[in-house]
């Protein structure tokens, strides 16, 4: 039988440094439902699996600090002018864990971590199959600037916006997962990659680790997560998980 890592043997960080999209409120304290606020959604499904949970802040770091004292906090002092890729390479992973990242503004049940968990592989990232049809209206300008996933012979060969609907088989959810492997990889190499990627999205850095011959392997995680950004659905999501 194949022995997987505990739990316990997981960190978990979440990228919330940047600005929302739209308004001033942390995308952590927004509401999800009417009695849950997105960091309240996350915590609820990631508390009972027993791992290590981080949250990498910037943007108005004191409120979630406040309101989320007992969480383990990471600062990412660059988030005004970097993305999401230096939120990870500040993160501290241990190169001893399995290192699980997931964007601040996401909705997601256990099970998709748990799926995720599992794999064997260096690299995994959570796709969404059936990504065209997840929720009612979506638009076509929204499809093509979604992170489009490519899959030839069951391997993924290139993320991003920038693949066509056409080649497209997968949408990227928002959760990537790092074996101890690509961890010391990424710890060796911090201050190289932090200048490559300061400002880059985190499917180019996904590329990039592509490229570097890292194994890797694509969960599909369809009907167990939502954006925070469009309504549609989130709502779809929510009613779909009661």
């Amino acid at each position: 039988f194949i022995l997987f890592l505990k739990m316990t043997e997981i960190n978990i960080h979440i990228l919330g440094a940047g600005q929302p999209f739209r308004g001033e409120k942390s995308n952590a304290l927004r509401e999800a439902t009417n009695s849950m606020k997105v960091l309240d959604w996350q915590l609820n499904e990631l508390i009972p699996l027993g791992a290590d949970i981080h949250f990498v802040g910037g943007y108005k770091f004191d409120e979630i600090v406040e309101k989320y004292p007992s969480l383990n906090y990471k600062i990412n002092p660059f988030w005004e002018t970097s993305g999401p890729v230096s939120s990870l390479l500040y993160s501290n992973m241990n190169n001893n864990f399995k290192n699980i990242f997931c964007y601040g503004d996401i909705l997601f049940k256990s099970e998709a971590i748990k799926k995720i968990a599992k794999s064997k592989s260096d690299i995994v990232i959570a796709i969404d199959t059936k990504w065209i049809n997840r929720y009612k209206d979506r638009t076509i300008e929204n499809l093509k600037n979604s992170e489009k996933v490519k899959i030839k012979n069951q391997k993924i060969i290139n993320i991003g916006s920038s693949i066509s609907l056409e080649e497209a088989d997968a949408e990227f959810a928002g959760i990537v997962s790092f074996n101890q492997k690509v961890s010391l990889f990424i710890n060796s190499n911090l201050e190289e990659l932090n200048l490559m990627f300061k400002n880059v999205s985190l499917v180019d850095f996904l590329n990039y680790l592509i490229s570097r011959d890292f194994s890797i392997e694509g969960i599909d995680i369809n009907k167990q997560w939502a954006e925070l950004n469009n309504s549609n659905d989130l709502i779809n999501f929510i009613f779909g998980t009661k």
